[in-house]
């Protein structure tokens, strides 16, 4: 998945730059671009105080994944305004704050972001779909922490967030619950 992020940040038409520290660039975009994808397609949608400025920002970007992908089949263009994207889902994420946009761009949101990274581009995180027995037992793991968290056992709840931590899945409490971060 790395390699083929990789080649579609180049216009089809160019000459790709294949260098080990270009492959190590991609992948660390690859991986906050999956792990954005991933906390948006997490998100309960809310009401909330419409930002209006945000809410059109974001429609704003989503055409313009569009339009760079009709113009010739621009995917690092799209890719750029997917970034542009990724910040502002962590943005909403750290701030929980999902519910300044309306529902409608919200839905269209997850709709377009799921749709161009999985069905246009093809990108899909292989790390937890090859392994979902992993997956199953990071949830497991983590319904335990928040149990122990609920019953005031603060020290096992401590001791497997930190556990977790050394295995490099980073841990984050929020009022939407708790979310985790592979690394």
């Amino acid at each position: 998945m790395v390699v083929r992020f990789f080649m579609l940040q180049a216009h089809y038409r160019s000459v790709l730059d294949f260098s080990s520290k270009a492959l190590n660039a991609s992948e660390k975009g690859f991986n906050k671009l999956m792990e954005a994808h991933r906390i948006l397609n997490n998100f309960n949608y809310q009401e909330g105080k419409l930002n209006q400025k945000l809410d059109d920002q974001i429609t704003r970007l989503l055409e313009n994944c569009f339009s760079h992908m009709n113009d010739d089949f621009n995917t690092p263009q799209t890719i750029a305004t997917l970034f542009e994207l990724v910040t502002i889902i962590n943005s909403i994420n750290a701030n929980n704050s999902v519910g300044e946009i309306s529902k409608e761009t919200f839905i269209y949101l997850q709709k377009t972001m799921n749709g161009f990274i999985i069905d246009v581009l093809g990108l899909e995180n292989q790390e937890m779909q090859s392994n979902d027995k992993s997956a199953q037992l990071l949830e497991l793991m983590l319904s335990i922490r928040t149990e122990a968290k609920n019953n005031k056992n603060y020290a096992l709840s401590d001791q497997i967030r930190n556990q977790l931590n050394e295995m490099g899945i980073t841990i984050k409490d929020g009022k939407e619950g708790t979310t985790y971060s592979i690394t």
